[in-house]
C-alpha cells in the first residue's frame, strides 16, 4: 500500500519522539527544519538512497556519529520510503515536514514549575499551578500530592487540605503534562514542614 502524508508524518514524529533524551527539543526542530528545506527543494531523493546501507535496515553497519545526524538519517529513510512508487511528492514531504517543525511532534517542555500557594497549617487548603508548558495542544494535567516525597492515596486534585497526618512533614506535588506525543512530570517544590 502506498505511504499517505499521514503515515509520512507518524514515522517521522515516532523518530523524533524517540530521538527526545538524547537531543533537546531545540536541536530536533532544527533537524525537522533542516530536512524540510532540503526535501522541498528535492536535494535529499539521491543522497538518501546512498546512506540507506548504513541505517537501521543494516543494524550491523555503523550508525551516524552524532544524534543530530541519525535523526536526519532516520527522517531521509522515511523520505525514501514516501517517494518509493511515486506515493508522495518532495513538495508534500516537505511541507509535512515544516508543519512538524513547527508543531514540534515531542511531549510538553515545562519552561516555568509548578509551585504550591496557601497557609502551611492543618485544616488549610494548599493549591499547585500547572506551571507552564510548551508543546503541541491539547495538553492535560494530573497531579499528585506528596508527604515526604511519598504518593498520599487519594489526593490527585489541583488543590489539598492539610490533615493531622501531615504534622512535622514537608508536602510537595507532582504534575503529570499530556500531550499526543507522550508526558512529562516536573514537581512543585514542597513546602513546610507542616507544624
Amino acid at each position: 500500500m502506498p505511504m499517505t502524508i499521514t503515515d509520512f508524518s507518524g514515522q517521522v514524529a515516532l523518530r523524533c519522539k524517540q530521538a527526545y533524551g538524547g537531543m533537546s527539543a531545540s536541536a530536533i526542530n532544527g533537524v525537522l527544519s533542516s530536512m524540510a528545506t532540503s526535501v522541498a527543494a528535492d536535494t535529499v531523493s539521491q543522497p538518501v538512497r546512498l546512506m540507506e546501507p548504513a541505517a537501521a535496515n543494516h543494524p550491523g553497519k555503523k550508525q551516524a556519529s552524532t544524534p543530530s545526524a541519525q535523526l536526519s538519517l532516520e527522517i531521509a529513510l522515511v523520505v525514501n520510503k514516501g517517494y518509493g512508487g511515486h506515493a508522495l511528492t518532495a513538495a508534500q514531504m516537505g511541507a509535512a515536514l515544516s508543519t512538524l517543525a513547527g508543531a514540534m511532534p515531542l511531549p510538553p517542555q515545562v519552561t516555568a514549575a509548578p509551585a504550591i500557594s496557601g497557609t502551611v497549617t492543618v485544616g488549610s487548603t494548599l493549591t499547585v499551578t500547572t506551571g507552564t508548558w510548551t508543546g503541541v495542544a491539547p495538553i492535560s494535567y494530573s497531579y499528585q500530592w506528596l508527604r515526604a516525597s511519598a504518593p498520599i492515596f487519594g489526593a490527585t486534585a489541583s488543590t489539598y487540605v492539610l490533615t493531622a497526618a501531615d504534622h512535622t512533614f514537608l508536602i510537595g506535588c507532582m504534575i503529570n503534562a499530556q500531550n499526543p506525543y507522550g508526558d512529562t512530570q516536573a514537581g512543585a517544590a514542597p513546602v513546610g514542614p507542616v507544624p
